[in-house]
């Protein structure tokens, strides 16, 4: 049993990241991250205000350019936007839980014909680039892009208040070498850390060298959730919190037997905060 035990322990060692992966992609928490809303009278269509659903938007210019393919490449669906000129930003405001992790994710590129100083008219040669400079609550970066390709950036945040603001502001100052950022498929999401928190109550057991019939009821309860957890389904969070709270009933039964009751307490507690954390992201 503790052979075995071990072995799940290396595999989420060595499976985590694509685990993770699957399971801190919640629901994003952004509206119309992907610009698909309105639909652009092709090839581009200037916004300004509120115009575009879900996002503040700055101009000193015309506003800024929501285009669809037949303007340049977008990264995903049909429809993205381009920040105009320096100093241009586009922005939205989502709810956040106080101390919780967040990523937000975004496609970046730059228009693919010309740049310059200003709205200079200089063609690529052969690709022109952008800097975006990007502001999610208290974290802040300026994160280049290339006409070559769009390129997917994400930064990580901790939640200091129950609102947060990403903002997107075109840096480039007027009077240098500069073009326009081409942003595209914006997502917000929560950042869950139950494989982790699953591996470290697989060790929990291990560590605690149970009898074999004690182990392998346990087991039992382990090892449904943790098939649930590989199927990458998030359909199956329910059938995690059952083998959990079946693993707790077992925990329960052993409470001052072949557990103590600060080993039951440890297990019951490190068990219910995964429930939690799928039953209240």
């Amino acid at each position: 049993m503790k052979s075995r035990l071990m072995r799940w322990r290396i595999w989420f060692a060595l499976g985590l990241v694509g685990v993770v992966s699957s399971f801190s992609t919640q629901a994003d928490l952004l509206v119309n991250g992907g610009f698909e809303d309105p639909v652009v009278v092709g090839p581009y269509e200037h916004r300004n205000g509120n115009e575009l659903p879900g996002w503040t938007l700055f101009s000193t210019f015309k506003g800024t350019v929501h285009f669809d393919t037949t303007y340049d490449p977008v990264s995903e669906g049909s429809q993205a936007v381009q920040i105009e000129v320096p100093g241009d930003w586009i922005s939205q405001t989502f709810s956040t839980e106080t101390g919780k992790v967040y990523t937000v994710s975004f496609d970046l590129s730059a228009y693919s014909v010309y740049g310059g100083p200003n709205r200079g008219l200089t063609p690529c040669n052969p690709y022109c680039d952008s800097i975006l400079g990007v502001t999610v609550g208290p974290i802040y970066a300026e994160i280049a892009g290339s006409s070559a390709s769009y390129v997917t950036n994400t930064l990580q945040f901790t939640a200091d208040a129950v609102e947060t603001t990403v903002r997107f502001e075109n840096l480039y100052p007027g009077d240098s070498w500069g073009n326009y950022p081409h942003v595209d498929n914006v997502t917000v999401t929560v950042v869950t850390l139950l494989p982790g928190a699953l591996e470290d109550l697989v060790a929990k057991v291990v560590d605690m060298n149970l009898q074999q019939g004690i182990s392998n009821a346990l087991d039992a309860k382990l090892d449904a959730a943790i098939r649930a957890l590989d199927d990458m389904n998030e359909a199956n969070d329910l059938v995690v919190v059952n083998a959990l709270e079946a693993f707790i009933q077992s925990v329960e039964a052993q409470r001052d037997k072949h557990l103590t009751s600060a080993q039951a307490d440890e297990l019951v507690a490190d068990a219910q905060a995964i429930i939690d954390e799928l039953t209240n992201p």
